[in-house]
């Protein structure tokens, strides 16, 4: 135990059912019960220890299942599963009743995402009903909350910057989030977005730890790095992004060319800009910026020309210019924008495609050389 006051820390006092040598076995896995029992693995068992009593006890865990030498630790007691504790093994996750030692399987790991020392490292409970899982290496797993039927696999190839993840928790407005080596992330299960707050952008610190997170009794966060704490309001901060011109986060238009001479533009961003083109004009080049400076991944941008409501071309592209070398005469707009996995904030995959999704769009527009405009096939 420590002592803020006196700045010292001892072993806990035991008057029943063991001895302080108790508490020198090395457990990451240590959890504090709302009726004040600790509950802990120790180096011959698994431990509940009374802080009003000071008494230890052996909890009667089925040992055909649980094994110490395999298990990561107790990860909290879950107000949901009628104040059942989660724990942590090399196998899966487990929830455990601390009075008739019972069990129940809530994630057996499949062989692909099985390994030495690494298990569930943090859980959290949304406002949708999924069960969050921070698996290191995997990335986030989602089950359903009550039958624990796996809903999502989200990690770096689809929704993540990182698949090594720490510290799952719920803000006052029920968003989640948590860290990783690539910095802090909050993900709105609302919307399926999640936004990510970058070192040497946002953030000045790094790199997170795993087992280094609170939420405080104010409602703050705090997540531990290699570099100290970083203590936050995620309110305060939201209304912080919101009151940020949405010009940081605009997409670019840089340039308009054709193959057969120089058009006139200004040096601006071109979106809402127009241009009057003529029938002996080809091979046309758009090109655009995502604005991003912080360097993370490759930027991918979903573009789309529309002709009227008809869609002319749609697509996804790395490079940050689009060519067209034949289009019918006509009006038409252009739009681009990244894609929901790029780099700034990114959008859960099969709830709205990127067509779909709630992200600004960038328009560009040209037209004709006249009202009748003829737009003449090369």
């Amino acid at each position: 135990m420590f002592d803020p006051g006196t700045q010292e820390t001892t072993r806990p006092k035991v008057s029943t059912g063991g001895t302080e040598e108790a508490f020198d076995a090395y457990s990451a896995g240590t959890t504090l019960g709302r009726d004040g029992t600790l509950y802990f693995v120790g180096n011959e068992g698994f431990v509940a220890y009374d802080t009003k009593l000071k008494s230890l006890r052996i909890l009667d865990l089925d040992p055909r299942v649980f094994d110490i030498n395999f298990t990561h630790g107790f990860l909290g007691e879950s107000e949901y599963h009628e104040g059942r504790l989660f724990l942590a093994t090399e196998g899966g996750l487990w929830l455990i009743n601390p009075t008739t030692s019972e069990h129940e399987l809530v994630y057996r790991f499949p062989e692909s995402q099985r390994g030495r020392n690494r298990s569930i490292s943090s859980w959290v409970v949304d406002d949708t009903g999924v069960l969050w899982l921070a698996y290191n290496s995997v990335g986030l797993v989602g089950l359903d909350v009550d039958t624990f039927e796996p809903l999502y696999n989200l990690n770096d190839s689809n929704l993540l910057l990182s698949n090594t993840i720490y510290g799952l928790q719920k803000d006052d407005t029920g968003n989640i989030w948590f860290s990783s080596h690539k910095g802090l992330h909050k993900y709105d299960p609302a919307t399926g977005q999640i936004k990510n707050y970058i070192y040497g952008r946002e953030l000045s610190v790094s790199e997170f730890n795993q087992g280094a997170s609170l939420k405080l009794n104010d409602g703050r966060l705090a997540y531990g790095s290699t570099s100290g704490a970083v203590v936050f309001s995620a309110s305060q901060l939201e209304d912080i992004e919101t009151s940020r011109s949405i010009v940081s986060k605009q997409t670019a238009i840089t340039e308009v060319a054709v193959d057969n001479r120089e058009l006139a533009q200004p040096l601006m961003n071109l979106n809402g800009h127009h241009f009057d083109l003529g029938h002996e004009d080809f091979g046309l080049t758009i090109k655009f910026s995502s604005l991003a400076m912080s360097g993370i991944g490759k930027v991918k941008y979903y573009y789309k020309l529309l002709k009227g409501q008809r869609i002319v071309t749609e697509g996804l592209t790395e490079d940050a210019k689009i060519t067209f070398a034949n289009i019918e005469p006509g009006d038409y707009v252009f739009s681009v924008s990244p894609t929901p996995g790029s780099f700034d904030f990114t959008v859960l995959p099969k709830q709205k495609s990127p067509f779909q999704c709630p992200m600004r769009r960038f328009v560009h527009r040209w037209r004709t050389v006249s009202m009748q405009a003829f737009w003449w096939r090369s």
